[in-house]
């Protein structure tokens, strides 16, 4: 595990080498899901952070961000390229308006919108 957020019913888990993301019942501990797979873009995931409507990855290696459904767990997209100045993307937050990236080897700090 690398990095760690709550929404306050759930509890995310970025698993670095494990390129998923556990969910946990923030109430019971129990485990919910692990989320996994080619089409979720898990490259080296460090950061996570949720607004309680969506969770965003940080994928280090990847050098994009992951953005899925706090209430499903679905894909909702994997976002990259060059525009964004992803670098080692290592730190992020969200105020559910705005996502704020730390870019480790990029030594910056990409904003996007979060729609």
């Amino acid at each position: 595990p690398e990095g760690i957020t709550s929404d306050g019913s759930h509890v995310w888990v970025a698993n670095f080498d494990g390129d998923s993301v556990t969910e946990l019942s923030a109430s019971t501990g129990a485990l919910v899901r692990v989320i996994r797979g080619a089409s979720y873009g898990f490259d080296g995931p460090e950061g996570i952070t949720s607004d309680g409507s969506h969770v965003w990855v940080a994928n280090f290696d990847g050098d994009s961000v992951t953005e899925l459904s706090a209430s499903t767990g679905a894909l909702v997209r994997v976002i990259r390229g060059a525009s964004y100045g992803f670098d080692g993307p290592e730190g992020i937050t969200s105020d559910g308006s705005h996502v704020w990236v730390a870019n480790f080897d990029g030594a910056s700090v990409t904003e996007f919108p979060a729609s």
